[in-house]
């Protein structure tokens, strides 16, 4: 049985013998010494084949994927090599044996592949020994178990429910296996244990959780698949807050364990109205400083006809913060009516009302008005462009100001 991952091994084990199972990633023939990356699942490890080793003409024969078994001695490379964990030691062989042998291969094994994906689909079990597809479902396995680990110390119960089951009504079209026992009849694969879960609270578990497979039949998008897992918790007698403080403190233990992050808690809190608001998402991301400010009041005594009706009929205008300074100096304020997209390049109509207000503005040295009316829609789309008076603004408010500070006086 194998007992040894390669990328255990460290410069502390310089002088022990060892037997390594695993795959030929790579043979090196420098005309002497002959060099093989032995890949197994945790990483790679050198070895090396002196040309007065009994073993040498086997290993010449060596092609890339050949299952091998080797016993050597561990000793320090002359030159580190810094790109893998076991970079600052080789393995010299002392016994070599062929497992097993390898045909000539579809497509080269390596984390910088340019196969096509029908190909790497057909050869699954090749695509699968590359190292970065190893790490991201060995850091799958981790986050579960991360996971348990936490729920089983919260007190939850880890309870598998069934996945034939009964029709319910969800967001999607369930997946159906018919009955051969009642001809006629049919499963449906469930899109989420929602029955079950709320089955298990009323029979008093009070705590439970699984990682529940689940099946929905709809349309791929980038976020949709046919199957997926999720995490599913339920727990009886508790609040708002309680829920939250269960999946904070899960996310924070999952960082912590898998990948040593420190993940401050609490997490950010926001109400839906407050991200609807200034966000127009419930899941706004947050990396963008980008809040919908309401600009309806600037429009409020208009005479514009197309403006005015927006207004008279209880709609609003929004604005996005402003954008960015490009390389002429160019502030840009996007702004939006409702849910339309912004668009910078609809047809001119230069309001006076807009530009008289912002022209007054020392730290504005000249402002540009575009809008649009969408086609069938009570909304206008509109963007202002402005070009800051840096004369002003350094007269104003001092030198060296910073991209962030021009834009707060800016919009100020």
């Amino acid at each position: 049985m194998k007992k040894i991952d390669n990328a255990n091994l460290n410069i502390n084990n310089v002088g022990e013998k060892l037997e390594l199972y695993g795959w030929v990633g790579r043979k090196r023939d420098l005309g002497g010494l002959i060099f093989i990356d032995l890949r197994d699942r945790s990483g790679i490890i050198q070895l090396v084949i002196n040309p007065d080793n009994e073993y040498y003409e086997l290993a010449s024969s060596l092609k890339n994927e050949y299952v091998i078994r080797v016993v050597g001695n561990v000793s320090k490379r002359e030159k580190a090599n810094p790109n893998i964990k076991t970079g600052e030691i080789e393995v010299e062989v002392l016994e070599l044996e062929v497992i097993n042998s390898a045909d000539e291969l579809p497509f080269t094994i390596s984390d910088d592949i340019n196969a096509l994906e029908d190909t790497r689909l057909k050869y699954r079990y090749l695509d699968l020994r590359r190292l970065d597809l190893k790490k991201k479902i060995i850091t799958r396995s981790n986050i579960m178990k991360s996971a348990r680990e936490y729920l089983a110390d919260s007190g939850f119960i880890e309870i598998e429910t069934p996945v034939l089951c009964k029709s319910t009504p969800e967001g999607a079209r369930d997946y159906l296996v018919p009955s051969r026992v009642n001809k006629g009849q049919f499963y449906a694969l469930p899109q989420s244990p929602q029955i079950f879960k709320q089955l298990l609270m009323v029979a008093d578990f009070e705590k439970y959780y699984q990682i529940a497979k689940c099946f929905r039949d709809e349309d791929l998008r980038a976020d949709r698949q046919p199957e997926f897992t999720q995490i599913d918790v339920e727990a009886s007698f508790v609040n708002e807050d309680d829920i939250m403080k269960i999946g904070e403190e899960l996310v924070a233990h999952i960082f912590k364990s898998v990948r040593g992050i420190d993940i401050k808690l609490p997490l950010m809190r926001m109400k839906y109205d407050d991200a609807i608001d200034k966000y127009g998402s419930d899941k706004p991301d947050l990396r963008f400083s980008m809040p919908i400010i309401d600009i309806t009041d600037v429009f409020r005594d208009t005479d514009i006809v197309f403006l005015k009706k927006v207004i008279d009929e209880d709609g609003y205008f929004n604005s996005g913060d402003i954008g960015y300074l490009d390389k002429d100096g160019f502030l840009f304020i996007t702004g939006r009516s409702k849910n339309v997209i912004v668009t910078q390049n609809g047809k001119n109509i230069y309001p006076e009302e807009i530009e008289m207000m912002l022209g007054k503005v020392p730290e504005i040295k000249e402002c540009m008005v575009y809008g649009k009316e969408v086609e069938g829609q009570k909304e206008l789309v509109i963007s202002v462009k402005v070009i800051p008076n840096y004369e002003e603004i350094e007269e104003l408010h001092g030198k060296d100001l910073s991209e962030e500070e021009i834009r707060k006086i800016i919009w100020e």
